[in-house]
């Protein structure tokens, strides 16, 4: 009886310990074959992420409040690039040089400005946006601004989806809210736990690390939310203006635009101004333009010599 078992197990014995010798055999035939060094892989890696804008020094602030109505923008970007800091107010142009570093004077409009500022090489190849929020006061009651749409509500907590990130915006007893004129709803009435889910807000107050604003004023937008509409394209233009009509093609993914040339198109050869004679078939060019119903309104033309 006691044999018999012994057997049983022998053979159990035997066949764990050569499944272990089989096992060990192919760890051994991995490790023996070549493995890509680890700084090749992240230098693969590296090409493939640049660094972003943000870290590089980037004035003005997002989300700074000023109650100056001129500002210096600054920065670093992509090097020798064509710089175009856009709104729906103003489009306007600079050069980075051999560092990436740029500047610009910028007159802002009057409350929240919602500004896109784009690097494009001069090859037209490459392009590196930022997006900022800034906000022209009347005083210096506030330091810093939070604008997008509401995402959550908790209490005296809210979320919002702003530009570059999720911003926490704390309300108080004295936090001041203006709701859009409702003659539905008296003003008495109105409070905090009357925004929504999906409001545009506008809050101006201080700003308690770099996602939370103690807010001193909220303005709710629920009609004509503000935003950017303005679209930059790098092109190659593919018929001369013709009736205040010409066509282009965007390097990016082959489209072809129709776009509509107005009175107050800006046209600019290499950073001086051009005429519309200028844009001609062939020649490469950044266009900035917003859709006007059906139409593709051109606010600036930047051709390249």
């Amino acid at each position: 009886m006691i044999g018999s078992v012994w057997k049983k197990y022998k053979v159990y014995i035997v066949s764990f310990f050569s499944l272990s010798l089989f096992v060990a055999a192919i760890l051994g035939l991995w490790q023996l074959q070549p493995q890509a060094p680890l700084q090749t892989v992240l230098s693969e890696k590296s090409q493939t992420s640049p660094l972003p804008p943000e870290s590089q020094g980037f004035e003005p602030k997002d989300g700074s409040v000023t109650s100056d109505k001129t500002v210096k923008f600054k920065g670093k970007m992509l090097p020798d690039s064509l710089i175009f800091i856009i709104s729906s107010d103003f489009q306007l142009t600079a050069k980075a040089d051999a560092s990436g570093a740029f500047e610009k004077e910028v007159t802002l409009s009057s409350g929240l400005n919602l500004i896109d500022i784009i690097s494009v090489s001069g090859d037209l190849a490459k392009e590196l946006r930022k997006s900022t929020a800034l906000y022209l006061a009347d005083d210096n009651t506030a330091s810093a601004v939070a604008a997008g749409s509401v995402k959550t509500i908790f209490d005296n907590v809210i979320t919002v989806s702003a530009l570059n990130s999720q911003i926490t915006v704390r309300t108080s007893s004295l936090t001041d809210i203006v709701f859009p004129q409702d003659a539905a709803q008296k003003e008495s009435t109105e409070s905090a736990k009357d925004i929504r889910v999906g409001d545009y807000l506008v809050a101006l107050g201080d700003a308690k690390d770099a996602d939370t604003i103690a807010a001193k004023k909220i303005t709710i937008i629920r009609d004509n939310k503000p935003q950017n509409n303005e679209v930059l394209s790098s092109v190659k233009i593919l018929t001369a203006p013709k009736l205040n009509l010409f066509t282009a093609k965007t390097n990016k993914d082959a489209k072809i635009l129709e776009l509509t040339l107005t009175k107050t198109t800006q046209g600019l050869l290499d950073g001086k101004e051009a005429q519309v004679t200028d844009i001609q078939k062939d020649k490469n060019a950044v266009i900035i333009y917003h859709e006007g119903g059906t139409k593709k309104i051109v606010d600036l033309v930047y051709l390249l010599p």
